[in-house]
């Protein structure tokens, strides 16, 4: 009995000064998909923060895969003990290939890792998604979106040099 309350005693002081969370698109929960309804199958999902200078500050990764059999799933478990993350808003940021996602919750909250378990755990899922940041959502779906790469910037700037040519020389 005693060993048994040791036990249980370390392992509740092990976990003090760190937090954990889980993250999931498992099945009955959003999946992820393309602009195209195209469920995702190789992806990361990301969970973490942006600083005050709009930084992205990583606490996880896990791979898109399928999870029995149904694509366009993830699930992911990161135990940190930085207090930078605590009660900063959880984003969950999506990428596969050429697209991007990021969508958060108000009840998305990292935990204080000085807190004693559980309070120091939050998991978290995407059916529990309220705002798209990049991408959209429905009841069944986190969308994607194309990322603007480098291609579509240089457009943009060619289109912008091309109109004022065009000012310029009606002027002349």
């Amino acid at each position: 009995m005693i060993k048994t309350l040791s036990i249980l005693l370390l392992s509740a002081l092990a976990a003090i000064g760190q937090s954990t969370v889980n993250w999931s698109s498992g099945i009955g929960q959003r999946d992820v998909t393309d602009p195209y309804g195209q469920p995702v199958t190789v992806g990361t999902a990301k969970i973490g923060f942006f600083n005050s200078g709009g930084d992205w500050v990583n606490y996880g990764t896990t791979d898109i895969r399928d999870i029995f059999g149904e694509p366009g799933r993830f699930a992911g478990v990161a135990t940190q003990s930085e207090e930078a993350f605590r009660w900063e808003r959880i984003y969950l940021w999506i990428e596969s290939g050429d697209y991007v996602g990021i969508y958060t919750s108000t009840a998305w909250i990292f935990p204080d890792p000085l807190s004693l378990p559980p309070e120091n755990t939050i998991s978290i899922n995407t059916s529990q998604v309220e705002q798209a940041l990049v991408g959209s959502f429905d009841d069944k779906h986190l969308v994607l979106v194309p990322e603007p790469g480098l291609g579509v910037l240089f457009l943009i700037a060619v289109a912008f040099c091309f109109i004022f040519i065009l000012k310029f020389k009606t002027r002349c």
